[in-house]
């Protein structure tokens, strides 16, 4: 059985997702209803009617218009296969909860050994310094912004981007901000020997969130060098500074996202 290394090892709820993807295709699991089976995920989109319209035309007030919205929803249809060589199919959304529901244990079990994930809940080395951190001069991070900061660097040492997503709340500037300063000042042991002095890390965001992100890294890292980008100059004045400081200090620059395409001598 081919595994799969995650960053961190999927929860209960996303079993629904493993099976409707696929990724659990092939898995051999004891049911309580079928006895053991094989399972094979497939989804497809099936198109359903949203919403219609009747309206006037606006060419001909004697006529009417009638408009149909139509959506595209993912339905997913898993397959058994039985030891006798029954087939049996579920489709739908209560069928593939009905599913889990009934035999989560042996699922959990098939992901626990199919998933061996990066991160194993242990700060990844940098519990000391994610302890000293005071949001704003006083507000310590929570334990779970901790373990999401050390799984993301973890990460990174073996991948070239992690898909961060976290609803309005949670901290995502502040997360963001203390995983590239971890990385940046080489406090997080893995990235030492991987950047050079003079390399940066760059964040691109909206325009309007420029400002909220630099004051959330001063209050992170007080030390580091942190500039707005939005110019040419100020890139190249940038890069300049850049170059007269040592390894272990932050040196981080902010662009807006529709500046990305701003071009500078030199590499970044």
């Amino acid at each position: 059985m081919m595994e799969i290394e995650p960053v961190v090892a999927p929860r209960p709820g996303h079993l629904a997702l493993v099976l409707a993807a696929g990724v659990a295709d092939g898995a051999v699991i004891e049911t309580a209803e079928y006895g053991q089976v094989a399972i094979r995920g497939k989804t497809r989109h099936v198109e359903q009617i949203a919403r219609v319209e009747i309206e006037a035309d606006p060419n001909d007030p004697e006529r009417q218009v009638k408009k149909t919205t139509i959506r595209l929803k993912p339905t997913t249809t898993l397959t058994l296969l039985s030891t006798d060589g029954t087939t049996i199919e579920m489709g739908g959304d209560e069928a593939l909860l009905g599913f889990i529901t009934s035999n989560k244990r042996s699922l959990a079990q098939y992901l626990n050994a199919k998933f061996q994930p990066m991160y194993r809940f242990d700060m990844n080395g940098i519990g000391r310094w994610l302890d000293s951190i005071r949001l704003k001069g006083k507000h310590r991070l929570y334990t779970a912004q901790k373990h999401v900061i050390a799984a993301v660097t973890r990460g990174l040492q073996d991948r070239d981007s992690i898909l961060l997503i976290g609803q309005m709340g949670v901290g995502k500037t502040a997360l963001g901000g203390a995983t590239s300063i971890a990385i940046a000042s080489h406090i997080a042991a893995a990235f030492q020997g991987e950047m050079h002095s003079d390399q940066v890390t760059l964040i691109v965001a909206p325009p309007h969130l420029i400002d909220k992100w630099k004051r959330e890294l001063v209050s992170i890292a007080p030390k580091a060098f942190i500039e707005r980008l939005d110019r040419h100059e100020d890139i190249r004045r940038f890069m300049s500074k850049v170059e007269t400081l040592g390894a272990t200090v932050p040196k981080i620059g902010l662009i807006k996202r529709d500046l990305t395409k701003l071009g500078c001598m030199g590499t970044l």
